[in-house]
């Protein structure tokens, strides 16, 4: 990016701080006026013109782009994908040994806790419409901490469909599901420790995910009865191949991967 375009952002940047500021001093001040009146004047002057205004506005587009991939990994604690592990397994052997200088805790509470569903997660369709899903992918990378993505020219999104709005569902639930595989390995990993003559026994399910996209038909008219009968065993055949591809190394299920 031009350094000029750089240095008119951050001009820009100070004059929308400063509009705000003096609200203080003048709560009937309008700082989106003002900020209209102070772009009307560069423009008038050649400081501004349409291209430049479009490179900058693809400039801040594209810094709030990085800081909100920043945000996300913050918010979900970072995506160091050890440390998450790490995590998930000292969490499960706290909930299987309380007390670790007295043992393994009770069978029964261990087994309330983790059988007992603690959260439900629904997608919606509702965030898909703010972003390409190309877009959306380099930006869950980039939280992840792949590299930042190059320019692009816009992240307009173009008109939702159904169909993308379920496969954008489906891909953020099978990433989740991997995710709670996780989380019960490590339950199970820690009951296996403590009680080695019970543990198989445990079915562990502290949290579920779901979708409404193709179920919910409020202000639609594009989701038929019959859209919502195929999206559901679209779901479920994906959710059998899933299985399917997780007991297919495990000898003893062989028959039961045939059928």
């Amino acid at each position: 990016m031009d350094e000029q375009e750089r240095a008119l952002a951050e001009h820009l940047l100070r004059l929308t701080s400063e509009a705000r500021e003096r609200l203080e001093q003048d709560p009937f001040g309008n700082p989106v006026l003002a900020m209209s009146l102070a772009i009307s004047r560069m423009i008038d002057t050649g400081v501004l013109n349409p291209d430049r205004i479009g490179a900058v506005i693809r400039l801040l587009r594209n810094d709030a782009y990085v800081r909100r991939a920043a945000r996300l990994a913050a918010y979900v604690g970072g995506t160091d994908l050890q440390a998450s592990t790490a995590a998930m397994h000292a969490f499960a052997a706290r909930l299987a040994r309380p007390d670790p200088l007295h043992g393994a805790g009770s069978w029964d509470r261990y087994r309330g806790q983790t059988e007992r569903t603690r959260f439900a997660a629904v997608f919606t369709a509702h965030p898909t419409f703010s972003m390409p899903w190309r877009i959306a992918q380099c930006l869950a990378d980039l939280a992840s901490g792949g590299p930042a993505p190059p320019p692009e020219e816009s992240h307009r999104p173009g008109k939702p469909t159904l169909e993308g709005e379920f496969r954008q569902a489906c891909a953020a639930i099978e990433t989740g599901r991997d995710a709670i595989d996780q989380l019960c390995a490590a339950l199970l990993g820690a009951a296996r420790e403590a009680w080695p003559d019970r543990w198989t026994t445990l079915v562990p399910h502290p949290v579920i995910l779901t979708s409404w996209v193709g179920y919910d038909t409020d202000g639609r008219t594009d989701i038929a009865w019959w859209d919502t009968l195929r999206l559901r065993l679209r779901m479920k055949s994906m959710q059998l191949r899933r299985l399917a591809g997780q007991v297919r190394p495990v000898a003893a299920a062989a028959e039961l991967w045939r059928r």
